[in-house]
């Protein structure tokens, strides 16, 4: 035999070696993240809204999911009597997907103002099909709290929750910090399609969620819902949760 050929078994020998001791030194690849794309829509968005405010909101069904869900944070934080008088108003506007995307115009017209320049990055996500139970025991337990939870408040609450979980429960609620104020907003990702798109947003995470949002103004002791933006529909007095024009007092204090 040549010593050619001798040598070939050792080289062979030898690849080999190399081949496994390469491949036992590669790490193994990171499993996939699957709220990156959630993450990544949410810091788009706030980017979109710092240039160009209202104009980001397109029109997707997920807004209506998104107000339902605002509508339970309602009924979780806001003033029984707005609630008593406003809440027909409400679901009137609810079902109007024109009056869904205006507001949701709004909300982002007042929030591009807040985080123009304020330098939002994406930091935790929850995901909806965890936090929706939670907003759900809130908004029960406040009611039953005033003497609320009657079957026709519970028809409603039922159907909010599910009309919530048909657009949000896939997706994410994105925490976003910010270098400048104001320093967090909190932004809902939803899955639409094969992408994830925004269906909604707000600056201040209440307390049930984890927040600190304070439950009343300071300076009024109002009750500060978790629905964004005003609605004419919810006003019940000069200072909105008030016994009475004239008689300053919370009704939860009378």
């Amino acid at each position: 035999m040549s010593p050619r050929l001798r040598a070939l078994p050792i080289a062979l020998a030898a690849t080999t070696m190399c081949a496994t001791a390469c491949v036992s030194n590669q790490q193994a690849p990171a499993p996939h993240d699957p709220t990156v794309p959630a993450q990544r829509a949410a810091q788009a968005w706030v980017h979109c809204l710092e240039q160009n405010g209202g104009a980001c909101v397109s029109n997707y069904e997920q807004f209506a999911s998104w107000d339902a869900y605002a509508l339970l944070g309602w009924l979780a934080t806001g003033s029984p009597t707005s609630i008593l008088s406003g809440l027909r108003q409400e679901l009137q506007h609810h079902r109007d997907e024109l009056s869904i995307q205006r507001r949701m115009i709004a909300t982002s017209e007042a929030a591009s103002a807040e985080l123009r320049g304020a330098e939002c990055r994406s930091v935790d996500v929850m995901k909806f099909v965890d936090v929706i139970p939670k907003l759900e025991a809130a908004s029960r337990a406040r009611m039953e709290y005033f003497g609320l939870l009657n079957g026709q408040m519970n028809t409603i609450i039922d159907g909010l929750v599910l009309e919530a979980k048909v657009g949000l429960d896939t997706g994410y609620f994105v925490t976003m910090e910010c270098a400048n104020e104001p320093y967090s907003t909190y932004v809902a990702a939803a899955q639409h399609d094969e992408h994830y798109i925004v269906a909604g947003m707000m600056l201040e995470l209440p307390d049930y969620l984890g927040g600190s949002r304070p439950i009343r103004d300071r300076d009024t002791g109002e009750l500060l819902p978790m629905r964004t933006g005003e609605s004419r529909a919810t006003e019940t007095s000069s200072l909105e949760g008030t016994v009475h024009p004239w008689i300053n007092i919370v009704a939860e204090e009378f």
